[in-house]
């Protein structure tokens, strides 16, 4: 059984959930720099956008019952290649391999994202511990 994982209800899109955790997997659609309330935040800073992200990501991990130290895989959609040293340090930062394994990665310039002041998107898929609790439907 699938349940949907949601931040707030100004980041929820009519048809789609920001996650979904299926038993021990979640499987998070991509983030973009909203905040809970759906604001943009770093407008034309790609570092802040990517740290937003991260939070996005964290919070939503915490509500299915993990963590951001559970994510296994990172798919990264940029707006440009300039865009890319930003998330990496931020990316770095988040997942320190002195802390933990690196999640697997794959970053894609894209010839555009949704709304244009998004400079980047990030999908993510976790491995939740087997003892987390189960999220109500």
């Amino acid at each position: 059984m699938a349940t949907a994982i949601n931040q707030s209800l100004a980041l929820t899109f009519p048809a789609m959930s920001q996650g979904v955790r299926a038993g021990n997997l979640l499987f998070l659609a991509g983030q973009v720099a909203l905040d809970e309330q759906g604001n943009l935040i770093g407008e034309g800073d790609p570092r802040r956008q990517a740290q937003q992200i991260f939070a996005n990501i964290e919070a939503l991990a915490g509500l299915a019952g993990g963590s951001i130290r559970d994510v296994v895989r990172l798919t990264c959609y940029l707006s440009d290649r300039s865009v890319y040293p930003a998330y990496a340090q931020v990316k770095a930062s988040v997942f320190s391999p002195d802390v933990r394994t690196p999640p697997a990665g794959t970053a894609v310039v894209v010839t555009e994202l949704l709304d244009s002041r998004f400079l980047l998107e990030v999908e993510a898929t976790l491995v939740l511990s087997t003892n987390s609790a189960e999220v109500p439907a």
